[in-house]
């Protein structure tokens, strides 16, 4: 058991290093280890009450020590209602907007959590009412539902003169213009008339869509945007092609 439990340590380990050592050493997976475990450790419980069953209360003991510390800790893992509230909004939200009519349907609005979504499905819903309407967004809201629909992220390319964001860079990009992704990077629209940025999106690598190259593309019109480097660190390229 132990065998099985550090070997898929070391298999996850090794297939999610291209995200990045934060992402790599993250807490996801420590459930499964500890269910492998248990075993084992059960084992030797029942070997060291079979030499005398004063140890009884000791075994009992270790084995529930650390539980209300980790029943307190459960509370830091999930995230906040007001997270999934405000991921709801952003969903329902998306297909009212004007601009999701006009970009390809296959455009990915959310790749970290759902990257299998794309524009056309979530019109679809909404015209059938699988999607219920909501509320108007907020000019924030408004404003990160547009760099949502505007870039159009490919999981392909292939970059040449690479060069790492290591302070944020302002781009104006226009429809049609391009340029591929090493890592993963932070992005904000900058509303041109006010300055006033939108909420952070991610783009690049990440553990659904793969640590490969991506080619992200403004489908939308001219865009004022802030990069920023995320986890892994991101750079911005040139397509090889």
């Amino acid at each position: 058991m132990l065998v099985g439990a550090f070997g898929f340590l070391l298999v996850s380990g090794i297939n999610r290093a291209v995200l990045g050592t934060r992402a790599a050493s993250s807490s996801r997976y420590l459930h499964i280890v500890a269910a492998l475990v248990l075993p084992a450790l059960a084992v030797a419980a029942d070997a060291l009450i079979r030499r005398g069953r004063a140890f009884a209360p000791l075994v009992v003991v270790l084995f529930l020590i650390g539980v209300p510390g980790n029943i307190a800790e459960t509370s830091k893992n999930f995230p906040a209602q007001q997270y999934f509230a405000s991921y709801e909004q952003m969903v329902r939200s998306l297909p009212q907007m004007t601009l999701a009519r006009r970009v390809p349907r296959d455009v990915r609005p959310e790749l970290i959590n759902g990257p299998w979504i794309n524009v056309g499905w979530l019109l679809d819903g909404a015209r059938s009412g699988r999607i219920p309407a909501t509320r108007a967004p907020t000019p924030n809201e408004r404003a990160t539902n547009r760099l949502r629909l505007s870039l159009e992220q490919f999981d392909e390319g292939s970059g040449k003169g690479c060069v790492a964001v290591r302070a944020p860079i302002v781009r104006n990009l226009v429809a049609g213009e391009s340029f591929v992704v090493r890592g993963t990077i932070r992005v904000q629209l900058i509303d041109e008339d006010t300055g006033a940025p939108s909420t952070v999106v991610a783009f690049g690598a990440s553990f659904l869509v793969g640590g490969q190259d991506h080619t992200l593309r403004d489908v939308a019109g001219p865009l004022t945007i802030r990069i920023a480097a995320g986890v892994p660190d991101g750079s911005l390229c040139t397509s090889a092609k």
